[in-house]
């Protein structure tokens, strides 16, 4: 299978050949329309190269930009949530209607102490003599 070639490499092709046919137009009269046809294509994909570098160039400050605003709206959640602890306390209910976990005391668990097991291959017999 032949491997996909590259951009730039087929259109150092084309600028090969497109150069080579202007060169021999003369031996070439009926392929001179397909010729400037495959020309003006190699004109307007450099447009749109171009083009296609001012996006890039947009999206990169515009992904900037992103990460300023959600850097700024991160800071501005955290006073907001540090307020609302502040307005109701750490330990009320009401801010899990925020999104936010009240501080709650842990629960006691029960005093019965879990049972010891023997080692392996002693009975209780074993223990008594």
């Amino acid at each position: 299978m032949a491997r996909a070639r590259r951009h730039g490499e087929i259109r150092i092709g084309w600028r090969k050949l497109t150069a080579s046919m202007e060169a021999n137009t003369g031996d070439l009269p009926h392929l001179e329309a397909h010729r400037v046809a495959l020309k003006d294509l190699q004109e307007e994909i450099s447009a749109l190269n171009g083009q296609q570098s001012q996006l890039q160039a947009q999206k990169q400050e515009v992904s900037k930009q992103i990460k300023e605003r959600l850097a700024e709206g991160q800071r501005l959640a955290t006073f907001l949530r540090a307020g609302l602890k502040q307005r109701y306390g750490h330990q009320s209910e009401k801010l899990v209607e925020f999104g936010l976990q009240p501080l709650r005391k842990r629960s006691r668990g029960s005093k019965v102490q879990p049972e010891v097991e023997a080692p392996e291959g002693s009975t209780p017999t074993d223990s008594e003599s």
